[in-house]
């Protein structure tokens, strides 16, 4: 199973590979912010953060329908 999920990771071109781990930094970011962040700017970023989380959710959804039209 180890050396399957090795092929899938070699498999991706490093520049695909940089931009997907590039993508987790504003997640991250955000995750930090609601926690270390004082009382207002807490709140805004618990808001950027849902909104991040669902624009890649409707761009994902994007690219299932995208690869299953004709």
């Amino acid at each position: 199973m180890l050396n399957f999920i090795n092929f899938i990771v070699n498999s991706i071109p490093p520049l695909a590979r940089k931009l997907g781990y590039a993508g987790l930094i504003p997640f991250v970011g955000l995750a930090l912010m609601v926690q270390l962040a004082p009382t207002p700017v807490n709140y805004v970023s618990a808001e950027s953060l849902a909104g991040y989380g669902a624009m890649i959710t409707a761009f994902m959804g994007a690219l299932h329908w995208g690869v299953n039209l004709p």
